[in-house]
C-alpha cells in the first residue's frame, strides 16, 4: 500500500517537472524572438554593397553639380542677354542723340550761310558805289576765310565716310571693337567744328561794317577752337584707320598660326 502511494507520488512529481520544463523552454524561446514591430539587427554590408552605395551617392552628387552648373549658365545667359539688350538700346539712343545734334548743327550752318549771302543782296540798296565796293570786299574776304573752314570739315567728313565704309566691309571678318570709339570721337569733333564755324558765320554776317575789337577777339577764339576740333577729329580718324589695320594684321597672324599648327600635325 505504501509502495503504491509512493509510486503515484513520484509519477505526479515527474509530470509537474515536465510541465515546468516546457514552460521554461517556451519562455526562453519567446525572449529569444524579436519584439513585434521591430527590425532585427542588420547584417554587416559586403564590399560590393558598400561600393554600390558609394556609387549611388556619387551619382546623386554629380546630378546636383550638373543642375547647379546648368542653373548658373542659365542665369549667366539671361544676364548677358539683358546686358546686350540694354547696351543696344543705349547705343541706339546715343546714336539718335548724336544724329540730332549733327542735323541741328547742319541746319544752323546752312542758315548762317544764307545770312551771309543776304549781305550781298543788301549791297544792292547801297547808293554810294565806293562804300558798296568796300563792303563787298569785306564780304568776299569773310566768305573766303569761312570757306577754308568749310572745306577742312568736308575733307575730314569724306575721310570718315571712307573709313566707315571699310569698317562696314570688314566687321564680319575681323574684330573692330576698338574702331567704333575713334569714329564716334571724330564725328563729335567734326560736329563741334561745324558749330564753331556756324558761330563765325553768324558773327561775320551780322554786318558789313568793320569788325569791332571784341568781334575780332571772338573770331580769333572761334578760329582756335575750330582748328583744335579739326586737329582732334583728324587724330581720331588716324587712330580709327590704324585700329582697322591692326585688326587685319592680327587676323592674318592668327590664320598663319593655325596653318602652322595644322602642318605640324
Amino acid at each position: 500500500m505504501k509502495n503504491t502511494n509512493k509510486n503515484r507520488y513520484l509519477s505526479f512529481l515527474i509530470v509537474i517537472l515536465v510541465v515546468m520544463n516546457l514552460g521554461l523552454t517556451r519562455a526562453y524561446a519567446e525572449e529569444s524572438l524579436p519584439a513585434e514591430g521591430t527590425d532585427s539587427e542588420e547584417a554587416p554590408l559586403t564590399l560590393e554593397e558598400k561600393r554600390a552605395q558609394a556609387e549611388t551617392r556619387l551619382r546623386a552628387q554629380k546630378k546636383l553639380r550638373e543642375r547647379a552648373k546648368a542653373r548658373k549658365e542659365a542665369l549667366q545667359n539671361e544676364f548677358k542677354t539683358k546686358r546686350e539688350a540694354l547696351e543696344e538700346e543705349f547705343k541706339k539712343s546715343r546714336e539718335e542723340i548724336r544724329k540730332e545734334i549733327k542735323d541741328r548743327a547742319e541746319i544752323m550752318h546752312l542758315e548762317a550761310k544764307e545770312k551771309m549771302a543776304g549781305l550781298r543782296e543788301a549791297l544792292k540798296s547801297e547808293k554810294d558805289s565806293l562804300k558798296a565796293k568796300m563792303k563787298e570786299a569785306r564780304i568776299v574776304g569773310r566768305e573766303k576765310a569761312l570757306e577754308r573752314f568749310d572745306k577742312a570739315v568736308e575733307k575730314l567728313e569724306g575721310q570718315k565716310e571712307k573709313i566707315e565704309a571699310l569698317a562696314e566691309k570688314l566687321k564680319a571678318k575681323v574684330d573692330l571693337s576698338k574702331t567704333s570709339p575713334f569714329l564716334e570721337t571724330a564725328e563729335d569733333k567734326l560736329t563741334e567744328a561745324k558749330e564753331k564755324v556756324t558761330e563765325a558765320y553768324n558773327l561775320l554776317s551780322s554786318s558789313t561794317e568793320e569788325l569791332t575789337k571784341e568781334q575780332r577777339e571772338s573770331l580769333q577764339t572761334l578760329s582756335k577752337a575750330i582748328q583744335t576740333a579739326l586737329k582732334d577729329a583728324h587724330g581720331a580718324l588716324n587712330d580709327a584707320a590704324k585700329s582697322i589695320r591692326d585688326a587685319v594684321l592680327e587676323k592674318q597672324k592668327g590664320i598663319k598660326a593655325e596653318n602652322s599648327t595644322e602642318n605640324a600635325e
